[in-house]
């Protein structure tokens, strides 16, 4: 992001954040449950140490109680960050400075992952680009990677999200097709 659409980012996604009910995943009221164990809350727990070691910087206060891991919010993130370059799957938002489309493509392909990419724009033709270009499973458009219609198929390229799941994709990953011909 140029550094006053980042602003602006901050200042819409900032109270979002904070209004955000944090708790039980049974409460229909809660918009942010714990993640699914013990170890995936350590692990959430070192990516987030360790890119803020290697330089990211918090913009948010955090805090992690038992599973639950308050949303963080680390900018000028890198690459080689744990937060980037592992599957990350927790309340992280990573921000990262480009200047151009190209470079923001550039830097999804450079990924040894490629599972989604929320990309938000009125541009039809950057979201073509987005598409024919990005090393995904899936390009979604104005919403985030977590977007997935069961019937669609579902995975990713390279070391993420190997075969595809989804109604019609998932019998063909768990049959094995076999001809007879006479």
């Amino acid at each position: 992001f140029p550094s006053h659409d980042k602003n602006d980012l901050l200042e819409l996604l900032l109270p979002k954040i904070k209004s955000l009910n944090i708790g039980n995943p049974h409460d229909p009221l809660t918009d942010l449950g714990p993640v699914i164990h013990h170890r995936a809350q350590q692990s959430l727990v070192r990516k987030i140490d360790e890119s803020i070691s290697a330089g990211a910087r918090l913009l948010i206060p955090w805090s992690c109680h038992q599973n639950i891991i308050t949303p963080v919010i680390l900018d000028a993130v890198k690459l080689s960050m744990p937060v980037i370059s592992e599957e990350t799957f927790g309340p992280i938002i990573s921000l990262i400075d480009f200047e151009k489309t190209d470079e923001v493509i550039s830097f999804i392909n450079s990924s040894t992952l490629g599972l989604q990419c929320g990309v938000f724009t009125q541009d039809i033709q950057c979201l073509k680009k987005f598409f024919n270009e990005v090393s995904v499973g899936s390009v979604i458009a104005n919403d985030g990677p977590a977007y997935r219609p069961d019937h669609f198929p579902f995975g990713g390229f390279k070391d993420s999200g190997h075969g595809r799941e989804g109604t019609a994709s998932a019998l063909y990953e768990y049959s094995s097709v076999k001809n007879l011909i006479f």
